[in-house]
């Protein structure tokens, strides 16, 4: 039993502040490692403790991720996925089927991912339409950033017309894809019809999923702006027994709540601009192969005076933060609200996927945190991969 207050573990160790040593026992004292080592245990170790042996099994140190949509990451694997779509029929076909035996409020789809399919665009609603008239569809890009819908949808969620990124045809109705704002309230509107038990569920998925990909700690980015804290709550009632450690970040401005609720950190992606696939990160050049630079979603001021309240308040905070204009604005508000002094609190800036050596130097004065995600560019870098076509050569490399 691991209970115990000294259990001496017998196996093959692998120790991460010594690369290449396999070790052959660690002790643990009250559930924590208190010594290893190789060869035989001395007598009255192996004496005085409980022995564990793992016959030549491997014990390996767990590994922490640091930037995880947990609730979202178990609805992946309640919802329809579009990862193996190889042509924009596949993800048509995939569709109607999972329509055809619905019975639920909203059909939604997810991993959809036009950069790596030959056709590379969105379906139109009325494409949709062709082959879900009446089940209502969401479909997410991957990168969560855009989407798509068919009519059903649209009345279902009733996005206002007024909305940032609404995409329209070229008849001037709504062509289906949404970006930006529009984008964000679709999904949030879409998560606030699960019920708790739904929310529950997705948590208990993404732990097992975690469990079983060897992953120990998760930073749980969790909750919203919109929707408040009501997944926050759900899982700080149920984390002691998930199978893996959960880390908490409140996705909300609101400083006095999050302290209520004991968190020592806020934020995670509270989204300072877009994706390069959706073509919303903001960028200080346009993009290669679209209109625009991209899109800032605060201002200076607003996002300085969060940042005050929460680094006076004590909390950890992070943003997400992709391409140059919108990591400028993370320093630039940390450094006006923390006085040059991001370190002893840890804050992050997530993804940062394009800084300048200026930025890269400030990052390193300040103690700023960056969190990134070398995922994206198996995904999407390489030779003309997806950030190449966005952002050209230069910027891609």
């Amino acid at each position: 039993s691991m209970s115990d207050s000294r259990t001496l573990v017998r196996g093959r160790v692998y120790p991460m502040d010594r690369p290449g040593r396999v070790l052959e026992w660690m002790l643990l004292e009250d559930g924590k490692i208190a010594a290893t080592g190789e060869g035989d245990p001395t007598d009255d170790l192996a004496d005085t403790a409980t022995v564990l042996d793992l016959r030549s099994r491997t014990i390996i140190p767990v590994l922490h991720d640091c930037h995880v949509h947990f609730m979202q990451t178990g609805l992946m694997e309640l919802d329809v996925d579009l990862s193996a779509a190889e042509g924009f029929d596949d993800v048509l076909s995939i569709v109607s089927d999972a329509a055809a035996s619905y019975d639920g409020i909203l059909l939604r789809a997810h991993s959809f991912d036009p950069d790596l399919l030959p056709d590379g665009r969105y379906p139109t609603r009325l494409e949709l339409d062709g082959v879900s008239p009446k089940v209502p569809v969401l479909i997410k890009r991957r990168d969560g950033h855009s989407g798509v819908v068919n009519t059903a949808a649209w009345e279902l969620i009733g996005v206002p017309d007024d909305l940032d990124g609404v995409e329209l045809d070229a008849s001037g109705d709504a062509s289906g894809t949404l970006r930006e704002e529009a984008y964000t309230f679709t999904v949030r509107k879409s998560e606030s019809i699960l019920t708790r038990e739904d929310r529950i569920e997705c948590f208990r998925r993404a732990a097992a999923l975690a469990a079983r990909r060897g992953i120990g700690v998760v930073h749980s980015l969790t909750g919203s702006k919109v929707s408040g804290d009501r997944d926050v709550e759900i899982l700080l009632e149920l984390q002691d027994e998930l199978p893996v450690e959960t880390v908490i970040y409140a996705q909300m401005e609101d400083v006095d709540r999050v302290s209520a609720l004991g968190l020592p950190r806020i934020g995670g992606c509270l989204l300072l601009d877009g994706s390069f696939s959706s073509g919303t990160a903001a960028l200080a050049q346009p993009y290669a192969d679209r209109e625009g630079t991209g899109v800032l979603y605060y201002e200076d001021e607003h996002l300085t005076a969060f940042f005050r309240r929460a680094h006076a308040g004590g909390l950890q905070i992070s943003v997400h933060a992709l391409g140059e204009r919108a990591i400028d604005q993370a320093i630039r508000c940390y450094r006006e609200a923390c006085g040059g002094e991001a370190g002893d609190a840890r804050h992050r800036i997530e993804h940062c996927e394009l800084p300048s050596d200026e930025h890269v130097n400030a990052i390193a004065e300040m103690g700023i945190h960056p969190c990134v995600q070398p995922t994206f560019e198996f995904l999407w870098g390489g030779p003309g991969g997806m950030i190449e076509k966005r952002l050209g050569t230069e910027r891609a490399n």
